[in-house]
């Protein structure tokens, strides 16, 4: 069908047919603007004009769709980019861009809660994850049912003030807590609904050498993967891609088949007998491990959650994790420094070649990092009484005060909202915004931004400024606190010395 006949279907379906349509999903071709212009200016009024393949959860691409009018709506899913962090910068562009959100699962889902998690940080129009008959669908509506329920019982308690007991015993915990570390960092192979494995993370923390203690508490987190991908979409990293460093010897690449973006698969005529002439154990064994679940299986993204993530983490202690952006920054540099080991990035590559592989996550896999990005985020929300909802939308809160505070400040705000705000002795601007604006008032505050900036400008950019999850700062470690804390004193002494 043309564009226009594809276009009348729909016409003839909603106005002629009269059947109750509200929304409209990939209804052209990721690329085909003209389609989308052409549907958004008929239709645009009346449907949820949906940007899903077209968008794939990457800030700038929803930008562009929105300038463009190609979309009213953003679908979001944060395994097509791969992290929490940059699954916030999406949703506050689409916020800046006054565009309703819909939160999706995908179609091969373990039991993980992570889009209601999301849906609910973002005051999401609509939660999509599905019919209510597979158990990790329930799983993700009964996430929401439990957090409603919680609220109205929290809403029924009444407060009451912490004897001097409790308070010593929450002392106590807090410097405990303190001085925790993460002991254990464990990917394996999860399950989906439909038999192809993803990716699942648990990250403990306790005392490192204590049998009883060692894992006092475990997070975890799996990542869903989905049939329907965009070319923009971050890499669900299966076993049937192979890199170089994985082939055992130089004379073997005539089996081979080398890819645009540098790595391999066996060609399509290798058979069983011809792996077995060579009698090499561990072509043998990457060959067995290439055709599991079709070629769809995933230890190798589960070998870089044991070896390269863990090493990342283990050993830190949890109160070093800092925010959400902290985390997902160092797993953003762990994919990059991936890329530069297999050759696949120059360690002098442009920062837009350097953001482009941390966005498409090909060399550790978007299933073992946002897996880790996940679990760890449920981790250092916990430690500070919060569930995963609460983390993610105080990152959109604080993102969106910050980003006016830095474009404007209180003055680009509407009228009404300015007479709201007034300074707070002792706070940054930033902060008076997130204590007196609500979400959605900051969300208009986000919007004049987006009208002010010079067209230029592009508010993801804006955005990343103050959620810097591409700049590749590392993690705080404890012996660079300590390193820190021995030049400060030595700089005194030389000042007190002089």
């Amino acid at each position: 069908m043309s564009r226009d006949e594809v276009y009348e279907l729909y016409r003839k379906t909603i106005e002629e047919d009269d059947i109750p349509i509200v929304s409209l999903e990939d209804g052209f071709a990721e690329d085909d603007d003209a389609g989308w212009s052409l549907v958004m200016e008929k239709l645009g009024d009346r449907l949820f004009i949906i940007g899903d393949d077209s968008v794939t959860t990457r800030d700038s691409s929803i930008e562009y769709a929105a300038d463009h009018n190609l979309n009213n709506t953003f679908l979001c899913k944060a395994n097509q980019i791969g992290t929490l962090s940059e699954t916030m910068l999406a949703i506050l562009v689409a916020l800046g861009k006054n565009l309703d959100i819909v939160v999706s699962h995908r179609s091969k889902s373990p039991n993980d809660d992570m889009e209601a998690q999301i849906a609910l940080a973002c005051f999401a129009m609509g939660l999509k994850a599905g019919g209510g008959a597979n158990t990790e669908r329930l799983f993700k509506y009964g996430s929401i049912i439990k957090i409603m329920a919680l609220a109205v019982k929290e809403a029924q308690q009444k407060a009451e003030t912490l004897t001097d007991a409790e308070k010593k015993a929450e002392k106590l915990a807090d410097n405990l807590l303190q001085e925790l570390v993460i002991t254990d960092v464990m990917g394996w192979e999860e399950a989906t609904n439909a038999g192809i494995p993803t990716v699942g993370v648990r990250v403990s923390f306790g005392i490192k050498n204590s049998e009883r203690f060692r894992h006092f508490f475990s997070f975890t987190g799996s990542t869903p993967l989905g049939t329907s991908a965009g070319t923009g979409e971050a890499i669900h990293l299966v076993d049937s891609v192979i890199f170089r460093d994985q082939i055992p010897k130089q004379s073997y690449m005539d089996l081979f088949t080398e890819t645009e973006d540098g790595t391999f698969r066996f060609k399509k005529d290798v058979t069983q007998a011809r792996i077995d002439e060579k009698k090499d154990k561990d072509l043998s064994a990457l060959w067995r491990e290439a055709n599991r679940y079709g070629g769809k299986g995933c230890l190798k993204a589960a070998r870089h959650i044991n070896t390269v993530l863990a090493q990342v983490f283990e050993g830190k202690k949890v109160a070093d994790l800092g925010s959400l952006a902290d985390i997902d920054t160092v797993l953003l540099e762990a994919e990059k420094e991936k890329a530069i080991e297999l050759g696949l990035l120059s360690k002098n590559a442009k920062k837009e070649d350097v953001i482009d592989v941390m966005q498409r996550k090909g060399n550790l896999g978007m299933n073992a990092v946002l897996s880790q990005s996940l679990a760890l985020a449920r981790l250092a929300g916990q430690m500070e009484g919060k569930d995963l909802w609460e983390v993610l939308r105080e990152t959109l809160v604080e993102t969106m005060a910050k980003t006016i505070d830095a474009n404007g400040g209180k003055k680009i705000l509407p009228d009404d909202l300015q007479k709201k705000v007034k300074t707070v002795r002792g706070k940054e601007g930033w902060e008076a915004l997130v204590t007196q604006l609500d979400f959605r008032e900051l969300a208009q505050g986000l919007q004049a931004v987006n009208t002010a900036k010079k067209e230029d400008v592009k508010l993801y950019d804006l955005l990343r400024a103050q959620l810097p999850v591409y700049e590749g700062k590392t993690a705080k470690t404890p012996a660079k606190k300590k390193t820190a804390a021995k030049k400060k004193t030595a700089a005194k002494k030389k000042a007190a010395a002089e």
